[in-house]
């Protein structure tokens, strides 16, 4: 903004150098692709004709940083969570939301499961989700009670069947994703000690997807990703070449547990795979160069 009011006017930068604020957010609400059953909603809902409805879940979360010049609107009494200091709730949205809902998303493509309800309902999903997300809190930088109740709210949304959202759309762009949600997080593991195996793993069987075009059983898979990632995925590239990361020991920390995880997909299978990487439980290993 500021480079923006340069450009008209030093003037007008100065002022809004001096005299405004810009509150940060996090707006958290899932809002699945459209569905034909949409459009009966506001009719059976609220007896109107909607021609464009937006169906969303029902967990909303509002979160406004108290960072203002002046007097503002009293947000909190409509719910929103007034606070001064939002990063853990921008960490615990992109981590446990973001981030899983694509780690959900990725281990469903590769085992042709259309919808993220239907994956988190299996059981070898449903717990290696549940051990996945207390490798992520070991890794985050967040007390560990705000993101316990976080993550159970998390695994609730995602089991909502009423609320249809299809692996395919939250697969979209994944190697965006995995620069901007995912790797991050390995960042965060590997300077905390803990295991990259599990946070690794989703990550690898999206590679195999994307790399032979089909799910485990054969199904055809047509990732919605830049050709340039799709073009290095097929030639055998990995997560540091994917991000064009240079090499370092945590780059191929990260790069040999993703070829590990490769290599079990490819020899155990995906099912099989998931209940070997559940073995442990909540225990996290140490990261291993």
């Amino acid at each position: 903004m500021l480079a923006y009011a340069v450009e008209i006017a030093p003037q007008l930068a100065e002022y809004i150098r001096d005299n405004a604020t810009f509150a940060n957010t996090v707006v958290d609400r899932i809002v699945p692709q459209e569905q034909e059953s949409d459009y009966n909603y506001p009719s059976r809902l609220l007896q109107v004709r909607d021609r464009a409805p937006i169906v969303t879940e029902p967990f909303w979360q509002f979160v406004v940083e108290d960072n203002f010049t002046g007097d503002r609107p009293k947000w909190e009494d409509a719910g929103v969570i007034m606070t001064k200091d939002i990063t853990p709730f921008l960490y615990m949205k992109s981590r446990f939301l973001n981030a899983v809902h694509s780690f959900i998303a990725c281990l469903a493509v590769r085992a042709g499961i259309k919808y993220m309800h239907e994956a988190i309902a299996l059981p070898e999903f449903h717990l290696f989700t549940r051990l996945l997300m207390d490798d992520i809190a070991a890794a985050t930088p967040v007390p560990r009670e705000m993101c316990e109740q976080y993550m159970e709210q998390v695994l609730l949304r995602l089991s909502n069947e009423d609320l249809p959202d299809t692996t395919e759309r939250i697969c979209s762009e994944t190697a965006r994703k995995v620069g901007k949600y995912i790797f991050p997080i390995l960042e965060d593991a590997y300077s905390r000690k803990v295991s990259m195996k599990r946070i690794i793993l989703p990550v690898a069987a999206w590679l195999l997807a994307v790399r032979e075009g089909a799910s485990e059983s054969g199904q055809s898979y047509h990732a919605k990703d830049t050709q340039s990632a799709i073009t290095a995925i097929q030639q055998g590239a990995v997560i540091s070449q994917i991000l064009g990361l240079e090499s370092c020991e945590q780059t191929e920390v990260v790069d040999n547990e993703c070829h590990r995880a490769l290599r079990d997909l490819q020899t155990q299978g995906l099912l099989t795979t998931l209940k070997n990487y559940c073995e442990g439980g909540f225990l996290n290993e140490t990261a291993s160069a």
